[in-house]
């Protein structure tokens, strides 16, 4: 099967990974889907007859399919519920928790807002109260006269249940009257659309989509923190760090493609770091896996308070060097400069009638390499350190490099079986 329409329906919400028969699915957090395309699509260069299906339907959505037998993989935003767990106790259902990664709950706003730079966990609280403040300037006197205009998601979403417990408590919720999606990028469509806005959202969805939205710093008391990798593995970040987790029933387990898919997502932290997400410390991971291998049922997360650590709720004895961050790899810079210089000379002289450029192969891989190269651009944004000179460089080079990559594909002759239409060239762009 021609892999490239495959991949072009990744970025499409409710993604195919491949045509095979007897695939996954996966259901749930939309927090976690970012992590299994990723996974999936890697995995299915390892296995050719891998298949995934995945929808983002929320955490609450999941564990009912978890607990319907419906899903082959089910995510989690926030651990599974005490509740969620006698309904699975009364089904008769086991099931293996597995955590996957670390995320920071980002509050954001519209780039185009210049006074909105952090807010306390008192003034987020107020904000999200019901019948709370509707002008900006009710939160904070130095803030304008302007209409609050709130996002979020949906009651089904594991992030509502995590920021709903983290900031207003157990027994609050959050303010009916604002605009909810289960689906994160209408959020950042609607936030995009408003100067005045406030939301809030997994960072991986910050960092994707940093051209139109902005991070707002959370202070607990201790200062104004950004969302970064290094706050959130710190312990600064509170209280909106959180783990992310998979959820699999011991039946599917049986089925040696999806142990052998989870034990590669386990092994292979770097796919966690690709989309935007924080990777497991080494130490924590191995005591994880551990657990996977024994099949150990049920979930110590789900009775743990909010701001409990995952190194506590799973007895993790180590030392500080022991539960280091992975080490991110650096972003392929130079690899990138490379292939875009490479494609434009091509553009240059395809006067011949036959494909001279890079193979359809060749256009995915630099295509892959601009899309790590603005990812790390986007992690650059939120250090204290970054310039704006200095990202304004970076983001004209790598404009530059992704119009010179789209017009030598565009422009450049073509043979029959080259393997990459044109049109799903533009899905891959997108």
């Amino acid at each position: 099967m021609n892999r490239q329409p495959a991949i072009a329906l990744l970025l499409c919400m409710g993604t195919v990974i491949s045509a095979a028969d007897q695939g996954l699915s996966y259901d749930g957090s939309s927090t976690v889907y970012p992590i299994i395309v990723a996974a999936g699509e890697r995995y299915a260069e390892v296995d050719p007859r891998f298949s995934l299906e995945a929808k983002p339907t929320g955490s609450s959505s999941g564990f009912r399919s978890l607990i319907a037998r419906t899903s082959t993989i089910i995510g989690g935003s926030r651990p599974i519920s005490a509740k969620e767990l006698k309904s699975a106790a009364d089904a008769k259902v086991d099931f293996v928790e597995i955590p996957i990664a670390f995320d920071a709950l980002s509050l954001v706003t519209n780039p185009r807002n210049t006074w909105l730079k952090d807010l306390t966990v008192a003034e987020l609280q107020a904000v999200w109260s019901n019948g709370g403040p509707t002008a900006w300037k009710q939160v904070r006197a130095s803030f304008p006269d302007a209409n609050i205009a709130l996002y979020g998601p949906g009651g089904d979403s594991g992030t509502y249940d995590y920021f709903n417990e983290a900031i207003m408590g157990k027994d609050r919720k959050i303010r009916p009257d604002y605009n909810a999606s289960e689906d994160d990028h209408v959020l950042v469509q609607g936030i995009a659309a408003n100067v005045n806005s406030l939301g809030f959202m997994g960072m991986a969805y910050v960092l994707e989509n940093a051209q139109t939205i902005r991070a707002v710093a959370l202070d607990s008391g201790k200062g104004p923190v950004m969302p970064s990798k290094q706050s959130i593995l710190d312990g600064t970040y509170v209280p909106l760090s959180r783990p992310l987790f998979i959820y699999v029933t011991s039946e599917q387990l049986a089925r040696s493609e999806v142990a052998g898919f989870i034990t590669w997502m386990i092994d292979n932290p770097s796919t966690i770091e690709s989309v935007g997400y924080v990777a497991l410390p080494p130490a924590m991971r191995a005591k994880i896996k551990e657990r996977f291998q024994r099949r150990t049922t049920g979930s110590v997360f789900s009775t743990a308070a909010v701001g409990t650590t995952l190194a506590q709720a799973m007895g993790i004895e180590a030392s500080a060097d022991e539960l280091k961050p992975v080490a991110a790899k650096p972003a392929a810079t130079a690899p990138v400069v490379a292939g875009a210089a490479a494609i434009a000379e091509v553009a240059a002289k395809a006067a011949s009638p036959a494909w001279n450029g890079p193979s359809a192969l060749q256009y995915q891989q630099d295509l892959e390499r601009l899309r790590a190269a603005a990812l790390d651009l986007a992690r650059r944004s939120l250090e204290e350190t970054a310039t704006v000179e200095d990202l304004n460089r970076r983001t004209a080079e790598l404009k530059a490099q992704a119009e010179a990559l789209a017009e030598a594909f565009k422009s450049a002759p073509r043979q029959p079986n080259s393997g990459l239409s044109l049109a799903e060239a533009a899905a891959l762009s997108k």
